[in-house]
């Protein structure tokens, strides 16, 4: 295919409207394809339509194409009926929602580790705080890996009903070593949701395979719409699930003096009227990911992250967050340099003057994970004082010239502080 052997970047309108920008925070945001982009906008030139309320060709055309987009997630991930897929917002909101309908009994303790992005931790501490649950929150080792001894000792306990863990870390791109988790998971009867935010843009996912019963992620970040998040729910668990959003066509009919009859799942979870564009552009996006291919995408991010950490490890005043087995990393870096960076808060960040020297776009701050920060410092495993952290998060359109901008504005900078001491 002739995409394996051209250019990525000119399959990506962004870049001919910001030329010479290298953007390295795909795992914040993931560029658009022009495929998608057409999509779009096939919907409001096309379209402009309801989809599943009217008797017209064009509603019911919409209305296939609206299928059609769930069943090419359903393929991406390997579910095994495109009804397992519900349209959310955001993976935060398909967290939001699984924890609201998840039907905890007599069995109320929930598993997560420090290092789980906020919308898989606030929102289990907001369940704790209204006592629906007890909540268990996992250290990882020094390296940033999975402690699976840790967690093997605490499902030993026979009281777990839900583990909720992310698949690929936004934070350091280690992957968790998801069949093992559901292995142990399931022989102590616990169920399993996976943060998938990370792991669906740079790897293949088998939902199946890995023994997965709950999977959330988010379309913007596998290079398509916004506004669009999945629930992935096992067919098996629809019928222990609560309702929790209702009303405009969720229902089959309401009644005054009868109770409300409500459609089967997945269609019971989508209430309202929906963002039918960006849902109908999901197909492309998954069709668009299928092309390009998720080897083709490793082959490109892979060696580029290597070499990154491999630079950043000549200098013994850079920490790099989760310095493990490269073999165990996705596309993601992380890390600290050891020295005050700026003397105040007027003074730019390394993150604004990479921008501002070389167009270089990449993320600085706590990437929504709170509390592996917190807990790092109570531990003297981080200084406050090298904040704030950086991260780079390369996507297949990257390629050595955007790598070679990268080490260059860094050199400088580090240059440019090198008699100031370590700390």
């Amino acid at each position: 295919m002739y995409y394996k052997t051209m250019d990525y970047k000119k399959l990506f309108p962004f870049y001919d409207n910001n030329p010479g920008s290298v953007y390295l925070d795909t795992a914040c945001m993931g560029l658009k394809p022009r495929k998608v982009i057409d999509s779009i906008t096939r919907y409001y030139t096309h379209y402009s339509v309801c989809a599943g309320r009217a008797p017209y060709a064009l509603s019911r055309e919409l209305s296939d194409g609206i299928e059609e987009s769930r069943s090419s997630v359903a393929s991406l991930i390997n579910a095994r009926s495109r009804r397992e897929i519900i349209f959310t917002r955001n993976t935060s909101e398909s967290i939001n929602i699984l924890a609201n309908i998840f039907p905890f009994k007599d069995r109320k303790r929930v598993i997560i580790t420090e290092k789980e992005h906020n919308s898989n931790h606030c929102v289990w501490k907001k369940l704790e705080e209204e006592k629906r649950i007890k909540l268990t929150i996992l250290d990882v080792n020094d390296d940033n890996t999975f402690n699976l001894q840790l967690f093997e000792d605490e499902m030993k306990k026979n009281d777990v009903a839900l583990v909720s863990l992310v698949h690929i870390s936004n934070l350091d791109g280690i992957e968790n070593p998801i069949k093992d988790i559901a292995e142990i998971t399931h022989r102590h009867n616990g169920l399993l949701l996976v943060d998938g935010a990370q792991s669906v843009p740079h790897a293949r996912v088998n939902v199946q395979e890995l023994g997965i019963d709950f999977f959330a992620f988010s379309m913007h970040k596998v290079y398509g719409p916004t506004g669009i998040g999945i629930l992935y729910v096992r067919n098996e668990h629809f019928r222990d699930l609560a309702l929790y959003n209702v009303g405009g066509d969720t229902i089959r009919n309401t009644y005054i003096n009868k109770k409300t009859e409500y459609r089967s799942y997945p269609y019971r979870y989508e209430a309202g009227l929906q963002d039918f564009a960006n849902i109908y552009a999901c197909k492309s996006a998954c069709e668009f990911v299928n092309e390009i291919g998720y080897e083709a995408m490793e082959e490109r991010i892979e060696p580029l992250n290597c070499e990154f950490r491999e630079f950043l490890r000549k200098f013994g005043e850079i920490q790099i967050i989760g310095d493990c087995d490269i073999s165990c990393v996705k596309g993601i870096t992380t890390f600290v340099i050891k020295k005050f960076t700026r003397l105040s808060e007027k003074n730019s960040t390394v993150g604004e003057i990479l921008d501002r020297d070389h167009r270089i776009m990449l993320r600085t701050g706590f990437f929504c994970v709170n509390p592996f920060f917190d807990n790092r410092e109570r531990k003297k495993l981080l200084n406050p004082a090298h904040y704030p952290p950086i991260r780079v998060s390369f996507g297949f359109y990257n390629d050595k010239s955007d790598l070679d901008i990268l080490k260059n504005g860094l050199t400088e900078i580090i240059d440019s502080i090198k008699d100031w001491p370590v700390i």
